[in-house]
């Protein structure tokens, strides 16, 4: 009996396999933690500037991928605008409606993934506005965007007025901030009038009632 507990005992050791009554034992020397799962990613998660787009063909100067976890996909709507606000000004100034809040990526493009891991990317492909729009009654100026969601590409126009751009602040990297994730802002001037334009995503909770998709 003494004999065969003894070679169980080496066969336990030797072998890879646990037989019956066998309990394994790890080297307290070689023992690691387990990697941690990596949680769903969420907001900015990675971004890219080109300085030397324009020497080069079908180069965007800004690039952000985007994503959202399926919890946040499944629980919000979303929407991609540009806002314009006039923050100096002598005498009188206004903005039309249209101008004012852009809208780049409907709320309707990002409800068919609800409940998915959603990726997308928006890039910025202008190094200097076009100032040769007439829109709304007015000269404005155009930096090209270009969004990439799902099965789905779109690019146009994202209309400002104003030139001389300054202040450039970008987002490379972050979530949400209460309710709303800038990617860019930056500053315009026209005949007097000075213009902030800001890049932003929102998320709206689909059960909210005291805020609209349009505050």
């Amino acid at each position: 009996m003494i004999k065969i507990k003894h070679i169980v005992g080496i066969l336990c050791t030797a072998s890879l396999l646990l037989l019956p009554g066998c309990e394994a034992k790890e080297d307290e020397g070689e023992q690691t933690d387990a990697p941690e799962q990596e949680s769903p990613k969420y907001g900015v998660v990675a971004f890219e500037q080109i300085d030397d787009a324009y020497t080069k063909t079908n180069a965007w100067k800004y690039e952000w991928k985007i994503e959202l976890d399926p919890d946040q996909s499944r629980d919000n709507t979303f929407e991609l605008f540009k806002r314009t606000e006039i923050i100096s000004v002598h005498g009188h100034a206004d903005i039309h409606p249209q101008i004012a809040r852009q809208v780049l990526l409907e709320a309707s493009d990002v409800e068919k993934y609800k409940g998915e891991q959603l990726k997308f990317q928006f890039r910025i492909g202008d190094e200097a506005p076009a100032d040769d729009f007439s829109n709304y009654g007015q000269r404005l100026s155009g930096w090209s965007y270009g969004i990439s969601i799902g099965n789905m590409g779109t690019s146009n126009f994202m209309l400002f007025p104003g030139t001389g751009i300054a202040n450039i602040k970008i987002n490379k990297e972050g979530t949400f901030v209460g309710s709303s994730l800038e990617l860019v802002s930056f500053e315009t001037e026209k005949e007097g009038v000075k213009y902030k334009n800001r890049v932003v995503l929102k998320k709206t909770p689909v059960s909210s009632k005291e805020e609209s998709p349009r505050s």
